[in-house]
């Protein structure tokens, strides 16, 4: 799968509660490519996971990358 397949994928795993899979597909990504907005939907799906430490951590790697990720 490309990039935006395995994207897709994750987004849907993850929207109907397959949260393993989609950690699994996000991880994946993150292998290849550093982006952002895919740390912040694995950081959401560890943190439903109950892995709160390895979310905060998604996190802040992904604010460190584009600080104006979020609106203050």
């Amino acid at each position: 799968m490309n990039p935006e397949q395995l994207y897709d994928a994750a987004r849907s795993a993850q929207q109907s509660g397959n949260l393993m899979e989609a950690a699994r597909l996000y991880r994946e990504i993150l292998g290849k490519f550093a982006s952002p907005e895919v740390m912040v939907n694995y950081a959401n799906v560890l943190a439903r996971l109950g892995r709160p430490a390895e979310a905060l951590a998604q996190y802040d790697r992904a604010v460190k990358q584009k600080p104006d990720l979020f609106e203050a």
